[in-house]
């Protein structure tokens, strides 16, 4: 398991939703559902969430595609809340 990448939004340390998905061993759209299936609890104990809409390359054209930027908080719960518990990064970096 590598360390997560840890970036700044807005001046704050926080982790891509594609970096979390990718190292839980799960589709990016997955962790985005249950990211939004769970988006008021998130919000009203650690928070709000950052998404950007970023274009997404495909042969059919250029699709557009959320991503989320997570606090470490936030993404510690959603990597609770995935099946594969024992893929749960235990640092950041």
């Amino acid at each position: 398991m590598e360390l997560i990448k840890i970036s700044q939004y807005n001046n704050i340390p926080v982790v891509d939703s594609r970096d979390i998905a990718s190292e839980l061993g799960i589709k990016h759209k997955n962790l985005l559902e249950t990211i939004d299936k769970h988006l008021s609890t998130i919000e009203s104990t650690f928070g709000r969430v950052a998404f950007e809409t970023e274009p997404l390359p495909t042969a059919g054209g250029i699709q557009k595609s959320a991503v989320a930027y997570l606090t470490e908080d936030q993404a510690i719960f959603i990597g609770a809340l995935s099946q594969n518990l024992e893929q749960l990064p235990q640092q950041f970096n």
